[in-house]
């Protein structure tokens, strides 16, 4: 094998390796974004019960 072939060869390994990060890093950042959003909406979800809660439970006093 001649030095430029081991060269290229090199060099597409050392690319392949990037390329393997760079996906492996975005699938992560994904991944993380997916977490935040779902944790986001579940805290609106449970401040919305809440206020729900809140407004019956003074619903029901006002009433008595």
């Amino acid at each position: 094998m001649s030095d430029m072939q081991m060269l290229d060869n090199v060099k597409a390994e050392i690319l392949d390796i990037f390329m393997d990060i760079t996906l492996h890093e975005r699938e992560q950042t994904q991944r993380h974004q997916a977490q935040r959003s779902l944790s986001a909406r579940r805290h609106i979800e449970r401040r919305k019960e809440m206020k729900a809660l809140e407004a019956a439970i003074e619903d029901g006093w006002d009433g008595h």
